[in-house]
This record gives C-alpha cells, structure tokens and sequence, in this order.
C-alpha cells in the first residue's frame, strides 16, 4: 500500500514537473536551433519561387524568450548585370525585436529594428532596364479582400548604421556614378497606421570624399506626407555631366551644392524653400577641354518651388566672380553655339493640332526672380577669324539685371558697371521687356579709356594699319521697337593714330590717314555720331555687319568728298576748295578773301592736314570780247600766273600762323575748264 501511494504521489508531483521542463527544453531547442534553420529555408525558398534568384545567408540567430531575430551576411546576388555588381542587396547584420501581445490587433509591431553595412545597388542599362527588373514576384492570382481590418506595422525604433547605396545609369555617354554612404539613420514610431507621423529624428547621408546630407522631421506614410528640414553641405555636382551627355558637349567638372531649407509633401503636392549656395562651379566644353563658365560662388536667397501650381520663386541670384569665355573660331562660329547635341530625328516627337492644342492648354510655370546681382565678374572674348587673334577682356564687372518673370508684362532693369583690359570703363542702363514679343528695348552703353592699341589685329585685318596709340570713349544707346533696331553711336577717340602698314587681303583701299586727320582736331580728338538702323527680323540683319557698313560708309563719304565733310563740320561753304582770282591777275575776286579764313580755321583745327595749293590760269581770261582775233598767250604764262596765285594763297595762310612746313605749292597750271573757273585749288593731304 505504501508503495502504491509513493507511486501515486510521483505520478502526481513528479510527472508535471518533467513535461514542464521537458517542454521548455524542446521549446527551447526548437527556438534557438529549429526555427532559425527553418526561416533560412523559407526564406531562400521564398525568394527562389517568386523571383527566381538564389539568397545567401550567412547565419540566422532567434531568441524564442524575447523574440529578437538576428540575421548575419545577407545577400542578392546581381546574375544580370554582367557582372558590374556583384549583388543587389546584401548587409551584414539585421537585428529585429518583436512584441508579441500587439499581434492579437493585428499589428506587427517590432520594438527595434536595425540594419548594419547594408549596401543597395541599382543600376539602370539600355531600354532603361535595371539589375532589379528581374527580381520580381510571379503574378498572384487575385484574392478576395478581406472582411476584417487590415494588418500594420510599427516599428518603434528605426536605425540604419554604416549603410551605403549605389546608383549608376549606363544609359548616357558618360555613365552616372553616385554613391551615397556611409549613411546612418535613426527614426521612432514608424507606422502604417493611418495618420500616424513618424519622427525622422536623423538622416544623415555622406556624399564624396567631402559632401553630406542631414535630414530631420517628421513622415507619414498612410497618407504619404513629409515635413523634413534639408541641410546639404559641398554635395558634389559632376554627376550632372552625364545627364548632360546626351544633348550637349558639356562637362561638369567641378562643383557642390550648399542648401538649408524644408521639403513639404502633402496631398500629392511637393514644395522645396529655403537659401542654396554652388560654390566652384566650372563647365568645360568636351569637344576641345576648354573653359565655357567658371563660378566662385553662386547664392540662390529665398528659393522657392511648388509642384501645384507650378511656381518658383527667388528672392536674388548672387554671382561672385563669375567668368564667361567666349570663342569665335576661325571659321565664324561661337563656342556656345557648338555645345548642344543635334536631336536625332527618331527621338523627335511628330506634332499634330492636337498635341499642339494639349501643350498650349497645358498651365506653365509661374516663376519670378527679383534680382540677378554680378560681384567681380569677368568675360574673356577671343576672334580667332583674323591674325593675330584678337583678345578682350571685361572684368571687375558688378551690377544688377531684374526682375524676371513669365508676366508679360515685366520690365527688365539693367544696371552693370566694369573694367575693360587695364584702364578702360565700362557702364550700361537700360531696361527691356522679356515676355513682349517683339521685344520692347532702351539700353545705354558707354566705355571709356579704352586702349585703342588692343584692336590692332582688327584694324590690321580690315583697314591694313596697325594703331599706334589711341583711347576710345564711346556712348551708346540703342531702343528697339516692333522689330526695328535703331542706334545712336556717340564716339570719342583721344590721340588715335594709325601704325605701320599691315599687309591685309580684306582690307580696304580707301585714303584712311587722311579720313582720320579731316577728324582728327588740335587737341588730338576724333568725335562723330554714328548712327544704325535696321530690321532685327531680316535674316540679312547682323549687327557687327551693321556697325562696320555704317563706319564704311562715313570713312568712304569723308576721304572722297573731304570738302562737303569740312563744309558741315565747320558751317562753311562747300567752294571754299577754289580760291577765285580776277582775270590775268594775282587779286582776289570779291568774297574770295573770307575763304582764306575759312581754310585756315580748317588748317589750325585739323594739325595733321597738309595743303597743297595748285595755281591755275585758263584761256579765257585772256578772252577780249568783240575781238576778230584772240590773243596768243605761250602756255609759260599761264603756269607762271597759276604758281604766282598758288604763292599768294601760301604766303597769306602763313602770315596767318599756319606753319609753312604744312603748306605746299604745286607746279603753275594752265586751267582746260570750260567754264573758266581758274585760280588757287585747295587739296588736303595726310601724311
């Protein structure tokens, strides 16, 4: 009896006790060994059936007790991409720590989780296919949707650390290339729950050897929404140049983006504000790897985008040394004008009535910028047409250009002042009106000191002189209206002088030494207006072509006709060039006497003028009227009396304080003209 009871009381203690322990030691076995081979096998399963692709999993770790899985030296490998990338996805620890009393209200919630040495590749090829286009699950057949209320996900905590992704593009001439990492993250309260924002408490993502992004914020993903404030610090540009390289022949060689603003997302409308900076910007064409534009800094204050309605908005746009290169080659094309790609003709979109109709139907962007200011800017022009190669250099160049706007009815403000080459100035104000079609323009230009002797390869190459010394002043304004250019060109040049001779097959044949001392006054100075007119919207119309055939044209109308110049310049009468005399005699005809001071105002104002004095006598002086028979007159006579004038006029000009080192009497004439106008002939020459 005895026995039996001891028997019961073991079956009654004993036993719960054993199962109980062996139960928790076949849970445990299960959970720390069982499961974890269990969900690798799954997992690669998972991943074979639906993508077709195998996984590599180094080790998986559970802890049935509190629930916290670790997985170790993941990864997808990459079988598409030809080897480019190795993988996909893979990192080196997953850590996740699930609660289990929330899954009774279906809700997943995981008090941590964690990624360690993550790194994600991407890559897009031709066809704009990507390593990942084929890992994608097979079709599902459609289920019915669930009557109950839909699972969600929280994560509590959210952390990432030492995690790099890779994006590259193979789909331009020159690939794109951006890595991002490392990159760490640390984010609470993630959740699907409708409403829910989630705290983004940091984001901060390193780019290049010196670049980063830090975000901060809050996110909600149901309904997708995003409050983030955006530092950006030399967040590095070239990457651009590739998606450059497939419409130009440009490359982004240099250059980092500054930015500290927020990025709002709600109800499908995304909005970007605050102050952005590019600093050491330098785009150089790949055609010839020369320099197109180079910025030490560009400021962008108060930037403003909106996606609905489209707007954009800045407040002022700060250039500070900001130099432009400007190339004329030889076979008179500009550099900028060679740096777009042509479009090939299967990549261009057919336009119909109705794509047109669309497009102008379709609501454009709004977008104002109050100012453009320039700090120390510079422009380096270059003409490689003539030799030697002509070179210009504007810098120290500040000012401001704005507003502007797609407001048709915005004026344009133009207000910049710089150097040119050393000494010479120079300084516009104007306005003109972007949006008026056609364009509504009043702009005022004026240089001044500029050395004339830097133009030397263009008077070489156009008149066949050097310039041996000389200053410009030059005061323009031009105003264009309804297509019509007109042009006031006010010029000064001071102690301009003309060089040695160039041999030149363009340049021109005409008296230019004596056009430039008919201008040139005592002081030394040229002055002349210059003015321009013409049809903006004539294919003909060139305006470097416009300016040279109006300066043609005066040159031409002075050196050929220097009497009528000499006439409106000086109010006198054009027949001042002959000095009357009466008949046979070394008198003046009456009147005759004002046209010696006439010419010597022309002689003390134009110093580089000669004179050369031609004495003439005709026949008819000798003519008796009513006489049978005429007087024969040896042809000595009449040279006599014409050198005998011409010494008369000489003399009088020099008792006047003309010097007679710039007086020249010619040889005695006998005059053949019809019309007996004979006497002294004034010809003015240059030296």
């Amino acid at each position: 009896m005895k026995t039996l009871l001891n028997t019961l009381t073991f079956l009654t203690y004993k036993l719960p006790r054993n199962i109980i322990i062996g139960a928790i030691a076949l849970y445990t076995l299960f959970g720390f060994f069982i499961v974890p081979l269990i969900m690798e096998s799954q997992v690669e399963k998972f991943i074979a059936e639906s993508y077709k692709e195998k996984v590599q999993i180094e080790k998986i770790f559970f802890n049935p007790y509190t629930f916290e899985l670790e997985v170790k030296k993941f990864a997808i490998p990459d079988t598409t991409s030809g080897g480019i990338d190795k993988n996909r996805l893979m990192f080196e620890r997953l850590y996740l720590n699930l609660e289990i009393f929330p899954l009774f209200v279906k809700e997943i919630t995981f008090k941590e989780a964690s990624f360690e040495g993550a790194h994600v590749y991407l890559s897009f090829y031709k066809q704009q296919k990507n390593n990942w286009t084929s890992f994608a699950p097979k079709k599902a057949e459609e289920k019915k949707e669930s009557s109950g209320a839909p699972w969600t996900l929280v994560l509590k905590k959210l952390s990432f650390d030492k995690d790099y992704f890779q994006f590259r593009d193979f789909n331009y001439p020159t690939p794109v290339n951006l890595p991002l990492g490392p990159l760490s993250l640390k984010a609470s309260n993630v959740s699907t729950t409708i409403g829910n924002q989630s705290a983004l408490e940091s984001l901060f993502i390193n780019l290049g050897d010196q670049g980063s992004l830090l975000l901060k914020g809050k996110v909600s993903l149901s309904p997708p929404s995003a409050d983030i404030h955006l530092t950006a610090k030399k967040f590095p540009l070239n990457f651009l140049t590739a998606y450059m390289s497939n419409t130009t022949y440009l490359s982004l060689n240099q250059g980092s983006l500054d930015f500290n603003g927020s990025i709002d997302y709600e109800k499908a409308v995304f909005s970007i504000k605050g102050d952005a900076q590019v600093n050491n910007f330098s785009l150089i064409s790949t055609k010839d790897q020369t320099d197109i534009l180079k910025i030490k800094k560009a400021d962008f204050q108060s930037l403003f985008y909106s996606t609905a309605p489209a707007k954009f908005t800045l407040e002022a746009m700060v250039f500070d040394e900001l130099k432009s290169y400007v190339l004329l080659k030889p076979d008179g094309t500009l550099n900028y004008k060679e740096l777009m790609k042509p479009t090939p003709a299967s990549q261009v979109a057919p336009t119909t009535s109705e794509t047109a109709t669309a497009e102008t139907k379709k609501p454009g962007l709004n977008y104002k910028i109050n100012k453009i200011k320039l700090i120390n800017g510079q422009l380096d022009y270059n003409d490689w047409q003539i030799k030697p190669k002509f070179i210009a250099h504007i810098h120290t160049l500040n000012g401001d250009i704005g507003p502007l706007s797609n407001n048709p009815e915005n004026k344009i403000d133009i207000a910049l002042n710089g150097m040119v080459e050393d000494q010479g100035k120079f300084t516009s104000k104007g306005y003109y009106f972007q949006s008026i079609k056609p364009l509504d323009l009043n702009l005022d230009v004026k240089f001044a000191n500029i050395e004339m002797t830097t133009f030397t390869p263009y008077s070489g190459h156009f008149m066949g002189y050097e310039i041996k010394k000389g200053k410009l002043f030059l005061d323009v304004n031009y105003t264009l209206k309804k297509n019509r250019i007109v042009g006031k060109n006010k010029v000064r040049l001071d102690q301009f002088t003309l060089g040695e001779k160039v041999e030149s097959k363009n340049s021109t044949n005409l008296p230019l030494k004596l056009a430039v001392a008919l201008l040139k006054d005592r002081k030394g100075q040229i002055k002349f207006n210059l003015p321009l007119e013409g049809e903006t919207n004539s294919p003909k119309f060139s305006y470097g072509s416009a300016i040279r055939t109006a300066l043609f044209n005066m040159i031409v109308n002075i050196a050929l006709s220097p009497f009528d110049f000499l006439a409106d310049a000086f109010g006198i009468g054009k027949e001042v060039q002959l000095i009357e005399f009466e008949n046979q005699l070394i008198t003046f005809k009456a009147g005759n006497e004002t046209k010696i001071d006439s010419v010597t105002r022309i002689l003390e104002e134009r110093p580089e003028l000669r004179l050369e004095i031609l004495g003439t006598c005709s026949e008819k002086e000798f003519v008796v009227e009513g006489a049978k028979e005429q007087p024969v007159i040896e042809e000595a006579q009449y040279k006599e009396i014409g050198l005998k004038r011409a010494q008369l006029v000489q003399n009088l000009l020099a008792k006047k304080g003309i010097s007679a080192e710039r007086l020249f009497v010619m040889a005695g004439k006998k005059n053949d003209d019809s019309i007996g106008k004979s006497g002294a002939v004034l010809i003015f020459k240059a030296d």
